[in-house]
């Protein structure tokens, strides 16, 4: 906690086959000009300018100089020919416990309670949506969109093949739902 993550920019080594971005969990061969890939056991070859200093000289590969190679959380500044989209609005999927216990003890009042009040303060830009997903012994989901007029909750009991429904009728865009400002009656 506190610790600021470490920001790795070009260039990015991406596995050729399932383009996993070079992590902890690779293995580095051939004096680290090669990796195996720890999601599709691709073995890559390593760009060769993945070994120049800011200098541009060639210098010795040095593992502990690369967060993406020791630290399991790293922000990724990619360039637009990483990726084949505009990069998506962010998603906040929120999960809440209505077991009896988190009923009687006031969590479930307390998280809709804060979510309400907080949800104009949920970071991203526009196009920011959120869900809700509530579980005890069942799923709860919940439409909030607006052609639905009030908020819909489809309730599946079966936990070993559950319904999972599509993800327009989950995630609803803050932006445009915010004149519709729903109290969540969830007890």
């Amino acid at each position: 906690l506190g610790e600021e993550v470490p920001i790795v920019t070009p260039p990015i080594p991406r596995c050729k086959v399932c383009r996993t971005y070079v992590n902890p969990y690779v293995q580095l061969n051939d004096g680290a000009r090669r990796w195996k890939c720890n999601i599709c056991a691709r073995l890559n070859d390593m760009p060769a300018d993945y070994f120049y200093g800011e200098d541009g000289r060639r210098v010795p590969f040095d593992v502990a100089s690369r967060p993406e190679l020791n630290c399991s959380l790293v922000e990724y500044i990619a360039p637009s020919e990483y990726t084949t989209r505009p990069p998506q609005g962010a998603v906040y999927l929120y999960l809440i416990d209505v077991s009896i216990g988190a009923v009687q003890s006031g969590m479930v009042k307390m998280a809709c309670k804060v979510l309400g009040e907080e949800i104009d303060s949920i970071p991203g830009d526009s196009r920011r949506s959120i869900g809700i997903i509530c579980f005890s012994s069942k799923l709860h989901y919940f439409n909030l969109h607006k052609n639905s007029g009030q908020p819909q909750m489809l309730v599946v009991p079966d936990l070993d093949e559950p319904f999972i429904p599509t993800i327009d009728e989950l995630i609803v865009n803050i932006k445009e739902e915010k004149r519709k400002k729903y109290r969540l009656r969830l007890c």
